[in-house]
Formats: structure tokens, sequence, C-alpha cells
């Protein structure tokens, strides 16, 4: 299937055909947390009435905006639902902070492994690797974070074309 020739219909007026485009097929990195799916039997708890018997997990719905996240090598997007209480009749986020730390087995900050800023969230990995370097000037931090970078890229290149010669022989 030559991808170039295949047309698609798209809500156009006149229903004018357009060639297939890369950008079609884009696909948003994103890191999901769900935590009543990821642990069995668990509710959060609400942040304003710190109960989870009237959580409505069932009746969640995915955040409108999910959050940007700081994460090597690329950024990625941190995606959760707004859970509803039916007692104190508001939503909250499934990445609120104050939920997660009415949680009293732990599980979940030992699970989720990011730190939730005001307005995106950092990969606890990146997080550590800039926090451990506190003497260093930010340029020297940056040049170190992008040598990484690059060398997980070269990385994945590597293990590409051997894998591509591995099939031709």
């Amino acid at each position: 299937l030559d991808w170039k020739n295949v047309l698609i219909k798209k809500p156009t007026v006149g229903h004018k055909r357009e060639p297939v485009r890369a950008e079609d097929f884009y696909v948003r990195p994103s890191i999901v947390w769900l935590p009543h799916l990821i642990i069995p039997g668990y509710t959060p708890t609400c942040p304003s009435c710190r109960s989870s018997s009237n959580v409505s997990v069932n009746r969640s719905t995915w955040v409108q905006f999910p959050m940007l996240c700081y994460a090597r090598p690329l950024q990625k997007y941190l995606d959760t639902c707004n859970y509803p209480c039916t007692a104190c009749k508001t939503w909250f986020r499934g990445t609120n902070l104050e939920s997660m730390a009415l949680d009293n087995s732990g599980l979940v900050r030992a699970i989720f492994r990011f730190r939730i800023l005001r307005r995106c969230a950092v990969d606890e990995e990146l997080f550590l690797d800039i926090v451990k370097r506190p003497l260093e000037a930010t340029n020297s931090i940056f040049t170190h974070l992008r040598s990484q970078a690059a060398q997980t890229y070269i990385n994945d290149v590597i293990e590409f074309l051997e894998k591509q010669h591995m099939k031709s022989h």
C-alpha cells in the first residue's frame, strides 16, 4: 500500500478529497494516570470532604486539557480523569495532590512517579537529575540533559539499524 496515493474524505464544503498527510497519523505521546484502574479496589479520596465513599469512579470523565509533563527524552502529556464527589458536589483531578496525600495505603505515592507543579508535571527521573546538581550552573545542567537526550536518540537509531540488519539476514 502506497500511503501517498491514499485519499480520505474530510468534512469540508463539498467533501473535497485531500491526500493523506503525516500529521493525520500523529499520536500525542501520553502518560495516563487512572488510579482506580491501576490499583484493584481503589477509589480516590475527595480533597474537599476527605472521603472516598462518595466518589463515583463510574461517572469519571477525561480532563479537558492534559497536563504537560517534562520527561526524558521528550515531553509527554499527563492525562487523567476528573472524579465527581456526590457528597460535596465537586470534581477533582486524578492528579490532585491533596487527594493522593489522603491515600492511607501508600500505593498511590509508590506508583505515581511524577512531581506535580501548578501548570505542568516533571518526571521523577528528570527531577532528581536536576536536583542532585544544586551547585551547577543552569547552562551546565542543560548541556548535560541535551547530551543525554542525544545519546538516547543515537542508541535508539543503533538498535533500529541492528534489528533491520537481523531481518535482512
